[in-house]
């Protein structure tokens, strides 16, 4: 595909990437006017009348220079390298369907996403990325299986939408639903209608692509951490040195270019915590719950293990257990005012029911 054809993509450029011709400026101006007079009605805007300030201070952008930007029609990047996610991208879609084909039967994750549809439009940026990474076809299985929900859910919408146009349309073939949506799924394995979507929606592309491959650097970042700490692991939290990787679950909210916090399962059943930033704070907190354990001998709180790996660290996994008996149920209740007091006496503020773990008489801060 001719990138120079492809100029639609250039609306993809945020306002601080992007050249406007000066012939070009007192079009724009007026239409960056109309623009930020809606933009004054939004409710962040309103509720706050110095974020506009904060964004154009935090893009380095003048008030002039962001109604020439967010106001021209046809601009062009201010750095070649603000193009080059397109380039890569435009790089995959030459994957080869065989190609394909040979990742679906070696990664069932993948084929069930695709079979799924909506990543269609996608399939050979999925494709593409994945031929290219170090890592093997069952580690990049896993790893999608883990997170194949948070990449459909980027082109989930405009999918449907696209779908549901076509029905309106009725540019679909087939006598029931089914047969209808399969021929809406095979009109995408034709790369000039993959690349007629994905110029529809710009914006759309360019944050796939990239979240994309922050997901890859990501995951091979975290298989590279696990291989360099297994002695570590087997001597702190147990972990056989036989036991080989069963599946990943990552949860919570996603951090500094898609990294997750990650429940990491081992044939045995045997499970750790993955998290891909500091867990200083966690190694404190239960320093402080070793400590009041030893001074307080009528009350033992649970206190977990941590390795903290500075930039990273593993933490030993909780498992949720229901009370085994009522007087569990009151050693819960007892111990949980101790953790709170703990955790007041810290000025925590972050321990609502998601970060906190009932396991038969335990009450288990997870997360700081």
């Amino acid at each position: 595909m001719d990138l120079g054809e492809a100029s639609d993509f250039v609306k993809a450029l945020s306002v601080n990437q992007r050249g406007v011709k000066w012939s070009d400026r007192p079009s724009a101006l007026l239409k960056g006017l109309s623009k930020w007079k809606d933009w004054k009605k939004l409710d962040a805007f309103t509720s706050d009348a110095k974020l506009f300030d904060k964004k154009l201070a935090r893009e380095k952008l003048t008030f002039f220079g962001w109604l020439v930007a967010a106001g021209s029609d046809d601009p062009h990047p201010l750095n070649p390298d603000h193009l080059d996610w397109l380039r890569r991208a435009n790089e995959r879609e030459n994957i080869p369907d065989y190609q394909i084909s040979e990742l679906c039967l070696a990664m069932p994750a993948f084929s069930l996403l695709l079979k799924d549809g909506l990543v269609a439009p996608f399939r050979n940026q999925l494709a593409g990325v994945f031929s290219s990474s170090n890592l093997s076809t069952m580690e990049l299985n896993l790893a999608l299986g883990a997170q194949s929900e948070t990449i459909e859910q980027i082109s989930r919408r405009t999918v449907i939408l696209e779908l549901n146009i076509a029905s309106i349309r009725n540019e679909l073939n087939g006598n029931c639903p089914e047969d209808r949506f399969s021929d809406f799924l095979t009109k995408f394995d034709e790369k000039e209608r993959r690349w007629e979507f994905l110029e529809k929606y710009p914006v759309l592309t360019k944050i796939f692509t990239q979240r994309l491959e922050d997901w890859i650097l990501a995951t091979e970042e975290f298989y590279s951490r696990l291989g360099a700490d297994r002695a570590l692991l087997q001597r702190e939290l147990n972990l056989e040195q036989s036991d080989e990787l069963r599946a990943l679950r990552c949860g919570g909210d996603k951090h500094n270019h898609g990294r997750a916090v990650t429940v990491v399962e081992f044939d045995s059943g045997k499970k750790i915590v993955y998290k891909p930033r500091s867990v200083s704070l966690e190694a404190g907190f239960q320093r402080y719950l070793r400590f009041f354990n030893s001074v307080q001998m009528n009350v033992q709180l649970r206190a977990l293990k941590v390795i903290d790996r500075k930039d990273y660290g593993w933490v030993e996994f909780v498992e949720h257990k229901e009370a085994t008996s009522d007087a569990a149920a009151l050693e819960f209740h007892k111990k949980l005012g101790f953790v709170l007091g703990l955790v007041y006496s810290l000025d925590g503020v972050d321990v609502f029911f998601e970060n906190l773990v009932a396991s038969d008489a335990d009450p288990v801060v997870i997360d700081l």
